[in-house]
């Protein structure tokens, strides 16, 4: 970025930041993905459009 070879846009979202740090943070996750999915804001296959 100092050398202007590329640019970085910071956008705003309302979304849940997920990260795991322990083995016991898989089952909240995995809970949480579903419930995305099943909601319809992302589809299984993420890139089927392209």
């Amino acid at each position: 970025m100092e050398q202007g070879k590329t640019s970085v846009k910071i956008l705003k979202t309302n979304d849940t930041w997920y990260g795991m740090t322990y083995h016991a943070d898989v089952a909240v996750i995995k809970d949480s993905f579903k419930k995305i999915l099943e909601n319809g804001v992302y589809k299984a296959d993420l890139f089927s459009d392209l």
